[in-house]
């Protein structure tokens, strides 16, 4: 019987368990709100990514998908001064958003296939 065999097998788990890495979680791009701005206004991401904006503006702002209804459709409600609102893009496409209180303020996440 050869005795080497379990620390042999001992072994090779512990590299394979070294080796694992972690399931990767997708990169979060951040949008800054500042200036009455999104900024960038347009950010271009991969399905499944997740776009986190900030407020560092002193007014409140929204985030608010240009698409009322639907799957599509999103809105961060009032994000006063340092709030921050996160949206995972499941599917591929275009989505414009604005600000419900200022609706000068405009942007668009470009959604593409990894």
């Amino acid at each position: 019987m050869n005795r080497s065999a379990p620390v042999q097998v001992l072994g090779l788990a512990a590299v394979l368990v070294a080796c694992a890495s972690p399931p990767s979680t997708p990169p979060v791009t951040p949008v800054a709100i500042s200036n009455f701005t999104f900024s960038p206004p347009d950010v271009t991401i991969k399905t499944g990514a997740t776009v986190t904006w900030t407020n560092d503006d002193a007014a409140t702002h929204t985030v608010t998908s240009d698409t009322a209804e639907g799957q599509d459709a999103f809105d961060s409600g009032p994000l006063a001064k340092g709030a921050s609102y996160s949206r995972t893009f499941a599917r591929t496409g275009d989505f414009t958003y604005h600000c419900n209180i200022h609706p000068q303020m405009t942007a668009t996440v470009h959604v593409r296939s990894p």
